[in-house]
């Protein structure tokens, strides 16, 4: 049986490492390509996407702790409201082409088949090329906007691709948890519900199958004789032992430069235990003679006063996110409305447009690069006192006007985040992707990504290697720092979502350049 299986392989590489191979492997990554270019711009090019942000009931009276007034729900007659519940809803066109108002072939219409529509409002919009109120105004005025009794009709409006506007209806009847039924037909599109994306679509297929025939080219076209030669390594192996601590927010950078480096010089031996920037700082400074060479520190942005023997090496610029769980209804604050949640000015979601949730502030410790950098250009101020030991009551300080507790990394933040009603915590923005249930917030409308820096975009940082002095030649660690300003160790960045410091032909990224963030 071994013979056989080897024969076979034998037969398959060399079918593959062949002409008619690579030709079959061009055509199969070309094939999917083709077929995502036509769908994407040709066949559907205008998607109309709807999201239902939250579809919760709501008490028909209730107070708000602490203001001293209670609100109630009442309809235009001054009648209670009986079981009201309230739906917020995100219109987008996330295609390519603009959306005009003659391709609304049928009006788009949500229904409320077991509800009453109390009213709906526009509560924001956001356009390429108009001023926001100024657009808002149009949308609430338009005559194609209707609200009936059990539907409301979306005013058919010229949408510019990433156009967008929340729609907030107020009703009479509970809402029973089963997904909303958009209805409509756009002319050379479709309407999308993403607010429960399947899994398996016709797009992520063809992504699919030109990722596999793009992964085997370049495998074929790397072991191909005298046809790509395999680079020479711009630095020597090393063996010995290292740790690399510091930062959790950088965790999974360090796991995927580690595992790369690894896969090269397989004889080091390399563990990665972060606990915090500032644990990581001290336990280099304190380290003896025998272990300052086995020891790597990782630190979000540059180390505070007192750390004069360690040297810096700025390696990647890291973007942070300001996270929340999916269940508050906010995908976007301004900063002004961030700062009066730590300064516990609001306590409910629903002071800012969400829903009727507590808010419960998930933070980290003082050993924490990322609070630092959060408190530094974020915040403009220290995060609030630790009020509470799970986040589910005020059992520390019954007085605080806000609810917050700690979490011990980036992980257990975002696993609290991910978990808990109402939480809000900050994390480096790729990690927080991984997490379902977290959803990355805008700042001041600008997107937690590197292209919006320029913009005014305030939350983000340098990561820095720190090492006690110069680190000797030969050892381990000198050569894990050479390997990375190597390009596999740029790829390992890239795909844990940090843009590299060193550029491809050695120079440096310019926000690394720049005054110690």
């Amino acid at each position: 049986m071994g013979g056989l299986g080897t024969a076979v392989a034998e037969w398959l590489s060399g079918v593959l490492l062949g002409d008619y191979g690579i030709i079959g492997l061009v055509t199969g990554l070309v094939i999917p390509v083709a077929l995502l270019f036509a769908d994407r711009f040709l066949i559907k090019a205008k998607r109309l996407n709807v999201r239902t942000l939250s579809d919760s009931n709501w008490p028909s009276r209730f107070g708000l702790r602490g203001k001293g007034q209670r609100i109630s729900f009442v309809a235009k007659d001054g009648a209670p409201i009986e079981h009201p519940s309230m739906v917020s809803l995100r219109i987008k066109n996330s295609g390519v082409l603009d959306i005009a108002e003659s391709d609304y072939e049928l009006p788009v219409t949500v229904p409320f088949p077991d509800r009453n529509v109390i009213r709906a409002e526009i509560a924001e919009a956001r356009s390429q090329d108009r001023a926001d109120d100024q657009w808002r105004d149009m949308l609430a005025g338009h005559p194609g906007f209707k609200v009936r009794r059990h539907e409301v009709v979306l005013p058919p409006v010229h949408l510019n691709p990433r156009d967008r506007f929340k729609l907030v209806v107020l009703l009479s009847g509970e809402s029973t948890g089963e997904e909303l039924d958009c209805r409509g037909r756009i002319k050379g599109g479709r309407i999308i519900d993403d607010t429960h994306p399947r899994r398996i679509t016709r797009t992520r297929v063809l992504a699919g199958f030109a990722l596999l025939f793009a992964g085997a080219l370049a495998v074929v076209l790397a072991v191909q004789p005298g046809l790509v030669p395999l680079p020479r390594q711009p630095f020597e192996c090393a063996t010995g032992d290292l740790t690399v601590v510091g930062s959790t927010a950088f965790e999974v950078a360090a796991n995927k430069a580690k595992d790369a480096y690894l896969k090269v010089c397989d004889g080091a031996n390399m563990t990665v235990n972060p606990e915090g920037s500032i644990d990581g700082l001290d336990q280099l400074r304190g380290a003896d003679m025998n272990g300052r060479g086995k020891l790597l520190v990782l630190s979000d942005g540059h180390a505070p006063s007192g750390y004069p023997t360690l040297r810096a090496r700025p390696t990647a610029l890291a973007i942070f996110a300001v996270v929340v769980n999916a269940n508050t209804g906010i995908d976007s604050l301004t900063l002004d409305q961030l700062r009066g949640i730590y300064s516990g000015q609001y306590d409910n979601w629903a002071d800012l447009g969400g829903t009727n949730t507590e808010i419960r502030i998930v933070g980290r410790d003082n050993e924490s690069g990322s609070r630092r950098t959060f408190e530094e250009f974020v915040l403009k101020a220290a995060e609030p006192a630790e009020s509470s030991s799970n986040c589910e009551r005020r059992d520390l300080i019954p007085q605080s006007a806000t609810l917050r507790c700690l979490a011990s990394g980036t992980g257990r933040l975002l696993e609290n985040v991910n978990t808990m009603s109402g939480a809000i915590g900050y994390a480096d923005a790729p990690t927080a992707t991984l997490y379902p249930d977290v959803v990355r917030v805008r700042l001041d409308g600008r997107e937690p990504e590197f292209g919006h820096i320029d913009e005014g975009y305030p939350f983000w940082t340098i990561e820095y290697m720190y090492t006690y002095g110069e680190p000797p030649a030969g050892g381990l660690l000198a050569s894990f720092l050479a390997y990375m300003n190597t390009d596999s160790a740029r790829v390992a960045l890239r795909e844990a979502g940090y843009v590299p410091c060193v550029n491809q032909d050695g120079s440096q990224l310019e926000p690394c350049l720049k005054q110690p963030r």
